[in-house]
């Protein structure tokens, strides 16, 4: 099925489905234990409406009473074309909720599937301030830990997360399929990289990417710790749809899933066994015949 009658057909289905999404855990749900890594736990979640904040979505677990007050990390999310809708990401964005996530994505809650968008990292701003806003407060039951905090994005989404990065309050900036251009298209120029001071991850899709070229370079001028992970086969969007040399792949989602989850765990959550998908002789990527890695200015 090609890429635009699956983000149809995903609308479809989601705008019948009323206000709440359910994603259900297979296994019986306990409290959240932080000394476990977050991949090894699942929990059933919920797609929302953000109260008080228009355009944006609210993925969570759905049993917050699960969680100690102040204690689930956050992602604020950029779509890809930097769009107005986040339904073309419904399924990893769900994904990382299950695993103990809360993710703030831009675009409301029925917001059309296939509008585009500008580059406008006000709007993660935005969300980080909603996580201590009143409104924020209730929805989530004072769970969001405001230390623990991520800014991610696809493509034109990514450049967005990589603007937004520079607010004190992230703890690290997840840019996938992106980079700023040499000329400074679309209004924003590599200097904004100067202005981070967390780790990055950048991820790419091999030189079928379109982004290729600048995710290196963006990589090559980060001065905090960076993280690039290339892999070799799934082009510009395919690994977050789960698309292979043009064919779907379930097992492109899994990574994504494994990769996406163990850098938050590790950075957020401080747990070293993600850390080691990452690092070290041994580590998942380092071995595995998908992915070239770079890394520099880790300790």
């Amino acid at each position: 099925m090609k890429k635009t009658k699956l983000l149809i057909l995903l609308q479809s289905i989601f705008l019948c489905a009323g206000t709440v999404f359910q994603f259900s855990a297979a296994q019986a749900e306990e409290a959240y234990d932080f000394s476990r890594q977050a991949l090894e736990q699942s929990y059933s979640t919920v797609r929302e409406a953000t109260q008080g904040l228009a355009a944006h979505t609210l993925y969570r677990p759905q049993h917050l009473e699960l969680f100690e007050p102040d204690s689930i990390p956050v992602v604020v999310w950029a779509n890809g074309a930097c769009r107005d809708s986040n339904y073309g990401f419904l399924f990893i964005s769900t994904m990382v909720s299950s695993h103990g996530f809360i993710v703030i994505a831009n675009g409301a809650f029925d917001a059309p599937a296939i509008t585009g968008g500008t580059v406008v990292p006000q709007n993660q701003i935005d969300a980080m301030d909603w996580l201590a806003s009143d409104e924020g407060q209730e929805q989530l039951q004072g769970r969001a830990d405001l230390t623990k905090i991520a800014v991610a994005g696809q493509s034109c989404g990514g450049l967005e997360a990589l603007i937004a990065g520079a607010d004190p309050r992230t703890k690290t900036v997840l840019a996938f399929n992106t980079g700023f251009f040499l000329d400074c298209a679309l209004g924003v120029c590599r200097d904004e990289l100067e202005n981070l001071h967390t780790p990055v991850l950048y991820v790419n899709g091999g030189p079928s990417d379109i982004a290729y070229e600048n995710s290196i370079a963006n990589y090559n001028l980060t001065q905090t710790p960076a993280y690039l992970a290339e892999h070799k086969f799934v082009g510009h969007s395919g690994f977050l749809y789960g698309i292979r040399e043009g064919q779907g792949d379930t097992t492109v989602l899994t990574q994504a899933e494994r990769t996406y989850v163990n850098w938050l765990d590790f950075m957020l959550n401080g747990n070293q066994q993600a850390r080691a998908y990452f690092f070290g002789e041994n580590c998942d990527l380092c071995k595995h015949d998908d992915w070239n890695i770079m890394s520099k200015n880790w300790d």
